[in-house]
């Protein structure tokens, strides 16, 4: 069982959301909503052929966003040592995750430029 060729996205649009501010990246093949507040009332912002240097520069702010989500959750205050400790933990991968997604966008952009 194979994919279909009607199953292969063709571009990544980004949408914004008047609602709550928060952009979303998807394909054609999903339904424009919001992934932070779950409106569908979404504006389309921006459309680019479905390539991996564009998948990638959406998982950089993917990424970016989850950090500074991080990085806001501490600054809050954890509630107590323990929500501290994970808090931690968890703004220490998803940084090293960040780094890493970065580095395989530069590397793709590179190796774009090369071909």
């Amino acid at each position: 069982m194979g994919r279909k060729v009607e199953d292969t996205p063709k571009w990544i649009i980004v949408y914004d959301c008047p609602a709550c501010g928060t952009d979303s990246g998807m394909t054609e093949l999903q339904r424009p909503t919001c992934f932070a507040c779950g409106s569908k009332n979404v504006i389309e912002r921006e459309r680019k052929p479905f390539t991996p240097e564009a998948l990638a520069e959406r998982m950089k702010v993917s990424a970016d966003r989850m950090l500074l989500n991080l990085q806001k959750a501490y600054e809050e205050g954890p509630g107590n040592p323990k929500e501290e400790a994970l808090l931690l933990s968890a703004l220490a991968k998803a940084k090293d995750y960040k780094d890493k997604i970065h580095s395989m966008a530069e590397e793709m952009a590179k190796q774009s430029k090369k071909d």
